[in-house]
C-alpha cells in the first residue's frame, strides 16, 4: 500500500508497537557468534537487541519476506511520534530510527578464522510503506575497539531495483578494529522526520565465522512461514454467531498462509493445522481442541528460494456450537519440517518460524480487519464522507445497535465527536440514510475499539454501509488493517455522489454490531390516528392533525428549531436548524403526550 494524501482521504502514521524488552536488553552481557534473528519470535529477538524501541517489529508492511514478520524503519520515534519538532516540516531531514544489536564476543574468533566472519541480511525499500526519495538511505554501522562507530554499508533506493522486493546484502569482517567482545552494529535510516516516510524493511540478519561471500547462493536450511493465516469466515474474520450459522458452510473458506524454502535445494515439508475452540454459553466457559489437517503434505516439492501460498484443505467443522452464545477459534499452523536437524548452522533453531497463529470470533459482530491497524485513514475536507460496505449473511432481518471503532493515536488534535451514518443499498452505492448519530472520538491504544451503543436500533438485512462525516474542525482518524485489503467494500462522498475507493488499501478497524435495540424503520407511525409524512424527509414533513405544544430534539437531547402551519386539520413543519439524522418529535394530542421519531436527510 503506497502512503497516500489525496483529495479524498489521507493515510497517516500511527503509533507503532515495538517489542516489549528493548529497554531491558541493554543490560545483557557480550554474546559469542552466532547471531541471527529473522524477528519471527519475540522472545528470541528480545535477547539479541541493546536498542529495538524506534523499529517496529510487525507482519505487514512487507512484501513476501523471507520469513514472517520484519523491522520497519520510517520517521516515527518509539512512541509513533515524528522525529520533526514540527510535523509540518516536510522537508526536514536527518537520522531517524535505529536498530543496534547486543554486545558480540568478537575476540573470541580465532585468527586463522577471522577472513571468513561474514554479515548478511535481507532489506527493502518502500514495502507496504511510503518509498523513500534519492537522497534517503539506510546505513549499516560497526562499533570499532576504540568506541567509535564506522560506516560500511550505505544503501539507497535504486531504479534496477523493486519496492515490493527483498534484496540480499553480504559484508565481510576482517578488519581487526572489530574483533573485540564489545563489537556491537547497528542499522540507521535517514529521511524525512515528519512521519511514516521513507520506509524501509530489514530481515533475516545473520553473522557467523566459517562463511563465504557466496553462501547465500546455498541458503539456509530453513523451511519457513512468510505470510499469515488470511480470513477464515470469507472475508470476515470475525461475523455475527447466528448470521453464520444461517449458512455455516457458505459461510465458511479455506484461510491460506505463506511458505518459503530459503535452501537452494529442493525440500519436502509437511504441516499441521490445529484448533482450539473457546466456546462461551450463558456465560459459561468450556474449551476443547481439535486436529483439522493432520501431516498434510506440499506438494509439488517446494523448489529452490520458491514461496509459496498454502490454503486449508479441509473446513472446521463448528456445527456442534450452534447453540452457543459466542466462540472464539484459535487456529495454529505448524510446518513439520527436519530444520534444525544436523544443519552446521548449530545453536540456531530455525523451527522458531514454522509455527503461525490467528483468532476467529463468532460473536455479534462483522470484522474485515485483523485487529492490529498498520495505519490511520481519515477524510481530508470538512462534510465530506466515507462509506464502508458490508455485505451480511443473515436470511432474516437482524437488529443494527452499533458498532466497534478504532481511533488511533495520530499526530494532530482530534475532534471530540463524529457523526456516524449507516446507509442502505442501491445497485452496489450508498442510497437512502437510514441512521445517524453523533459518537465521541477517543483514541487508544493498537487492538484497542471503543463500544458505540446506537440510542436507536434498526433492522438490516443483505447490505449496508457504515460510515462517518467529517467535522468542521478536528482529526477523525480510523486505524488502517494493511493486512486484509478490502479497500473495493470503501466508499467515498465529496460532492454529493458517491464513487469507490481507488486508492486506499486495507481494511478498516470498524464494525457493525448486531444485537437487542430500540428498533426504528424508515416509516414510523407514531399512533394509528396520526402519521408523520414524508419519513424519511428533508427537513418539511405533515403530522395529520393539529398538535399542540410541540418541540423537535435531536437524539443527543439537543433542541432544533422550527416553523408551524396549521391548515385542515394538519400541522405543517419546516425544520429552520440545518440537522440531519434521527430527531424525536414530542407533541401533545387529545391528552396524550407522544414522542414520534423522523429521520431527516441533509437539506
Amino acid at each position: 500500500m503506497p502512503f497516500l494524501v489525496s483529495a479524498q482521504l489521507a493515510v497517516s502514521p500511527i503509533q507503532k508497537q515495538h517489542l516489549s524488552g528493548a529497554q531491558r536488553n541493554k543490560e545483557l552481557q557480550p554474546m559469542p557468534l552466532p547471531f541471527w534473528d529473522d524477528f519471527s519470535s519475540a522472545s528470541n529477538s528480545d535477547t539479541l537487541w541493546a536498542d529495538q524501541a524506534t523499529v517496529w517489529i510487525n507482519d505487514g508492511m512487507g512484501i513476501k519476506p523471507p520469513t514472517i514478520m520484519v523491522a520497519l524503519f520510517d520517521g516515527l520515534d518509539a512512541s509513533g511520534i515524528p522525529y520533526a519538532p514540527n510535523v509540518n516540516q516536510n522537508l526536514d531531514y536527518g537520522f531517524t530510527d535505529s536498530l543496534v544489536s547486543r554486545k558480540i564476543r568478537m575476540a573470541d574468533v580465532p585468527l586463522f578464522l577471522r577472513n571468513t566472519v561474514f554479515m548478511s541480511f535481507f532489506y527493502q525499500w518502500g514495502g507496504n510503506g511510503e518509498a523513500p526519495d534519492a537522497i534517503d538511505f539506510l546505513r549499516l554501522e560497526f562499533l570499532n575497539d576504540s568506541g567509535q562507530w564506522e560506516t560500511i554499508l550505505t544503501l539507497q533506493a535504486q531504479e534496477t531495483q523493486l519496492p515490493d522486493r527483498f534484496y540480499s546484502a553480504v559484508v565481510r569482517i576482517n578488519q581487526p578494529q572489530f574483533f573485540h567482545n564489545d563489537f556491537q552494529f547497528r542499522f540507521r535510516s535517514f529521511g524525512r522526520r515528519s512521519g511514516r516516510y521513507d520506509t524501509w524493511n530489514i530481515d533475516y540478519i545473520y553473522l557467523n565465522r566459517n562463511r563465504t561471500e557466496n553462501d547465500l547462493i546455498q541458503g539456509f536450511p530453513d523451511r519457513a512461514n512468510y505470510l499469515p493465516l488470511t480470513t477464515l469466515f470469507t472475508p470476515y474474520y470475525a461475523m455475527p454467531i447466528r448470521h453464520y450459522f444461517d449458512d455455516a458452510d457458505g459461510n465458511t473458506g479455506f484461510p491460506s498462509f505463506g511458505v518459503s524454502n530459503l535452501s537452494s535445494i529442493p525440500q519436502p515439508m509437511n504441516y499441521d493445522i490445529d484448533a482450539e475452540v473457546h466456546v462461551y454459553r450463558n456465560g459459561v466457559k468450556e474449551s476443547l481442541t481439535f486436529n483439522t489437517d493432520s501431516q498434510q503434505p506440499i506438494l509439488p516439492t517446494m523448489g529452490p528460494f520458491e514461496q509459496r501460498t498454502i490454503a486449508f484443505k479441509v473446513k472446521p467443522d463448528l456445527s456442534t456450537f450452534a447453540d452457543a452464545d459466542s466462540l472464539q477459534l484459535n487456529v495454529k499452523t505448524t510446518l513439520v519440517t527436519g530444520d534444525s536437524v544436523n544443519t552446521g548452522f548449530e545453536p540456531i533453531d530455525f523451527h522458531i518460524n514454522d509455527t503461525l497463529r490467528k483468532t476467529y470470533v463468532l460473536k455479534d459482530y462483522y470484522a474485515y480487519d485483523d485487529g492490529t491497524a498498520e495505519y490511520a485513514v481519515g477524510l481530508t475536507q470538512s462534510g465530506n464522507r466515507a462509506a464502508y460496505r458490508f455485505l451480511l449473511s443473515n436470511l432474516q432481518r437482524d437488529t443494527l445497535n452499533g458498532i466497534y471503532i478504532h481511533y488511533p493515536f495520530t499526530q494532530g488534535t482530534a475532534s471530540t465527536s463524529v457523526r456516524v451514518q449507516v446507509w442502505d443499498n442501491l445497485n452496489g452505492l450508498p442510497d437512502q440514510l437510514i441512521l445517524e448519530e453523533s459518537i465521541p472520538v477517543q483514541r487508544s491504544a493498537n487492538s484497542r475499539f471503543l463500544e458505540i451503543n446506537f440510542s436507536q436500533a434498526i433492522l438490516v438485512q443483505d447490505t449496508i454501509y457504515i460510515g462517518w462525516q467529517q467535522p468542521a474542525s478536528g482529526r477523525v482518524q480510523i486505524g488502517l488493517d494493511t493486512s486484509n485489503d478490502t479497500g473495493e467494500q470503501i466508499f467515498i462522498n465529496t460532492t454529493g455522489t458517491w464513487i469507490p475507493n481507488a486508492q486506499v488499501r486495507g481494511s478498516l478497524l470498524l464494525r457493525p454490531r448486531f444485537g437487542k435495540g430500540d428498533v426504528i424503520t424508515s416509516v414510523e407511525k407514531s399512533i394509528p390516528s396520526l402519521s408523520i409524512y414524508p419519513n424519511p424527509n428533508r427537513g418539511i414533513f405533515t403530522i395529520s392533525g393539529t398538535v399542540s405544544p410541540l418541540s423537535i430534539i435531536s437524539v443527543s437531547g439537543k433542541p432544533v428549531s422550527f416553523e408551524t402551519l396549521h391548515i385542515d386539520n394538519q400541522t405543517h413543519i419546516q425544520l429552520t436548524d440545518s440537522v440531519s439524522g434521527l430527531l424525536l418529535i414530542r407533541y401533545s394530542f387529545q391528552g396524550q403526550v407522544i414522542t414520534a421519531k423522523i429521520l431527516v436527510h441533509e437539506h
